[in-house]
């Protein structure tokens, strides 16, 4: 069977136009991407990404404006699902530690 997996990420810009990156490990494989990630079933995808952002980097966000959403097929590296990612333009509400 075959599914959707839906994720959200936030790109959080600071003064200096510096990105905030976030180094992961999942399945025995390093990877750097945007902080986020999977929508649970019940969430919106603001909810999601708060909730993300907490979790992956301690700090609150005000979601600013959608950025990009991706419009082409999109496979998973770690099963069989079609990846659908929403990013967001974000703005932190609490310091970054």
């Amino acid at each position: 069977m075959s599914y959707f997996n839906v994720r959200v990420y936030g790109l959080l810009i600071n003064e200096n136009n510096e990105v905030l990156l976030s180094d992961e490990r999942e399945y025995g494989m390093d990877f750097t991407k945007f902080p986020g990630g999977g929508v649970e079933l019940g969430e919106g995808l603001i909810e999601a990404l708060k909730r993300e952002f907490m979790e992956e980097c301690n700090v609150e966000i005000d979601v600013l404006s959608h950025f990009y959403t991706t419009d082409f097929y999109e496979k998973s590296s770690f099963n069989e699902s079609q990846v659908l990612s929403i990013y967001y333009l974000v703005k932190s509400i609490s310091p970054l530690r």
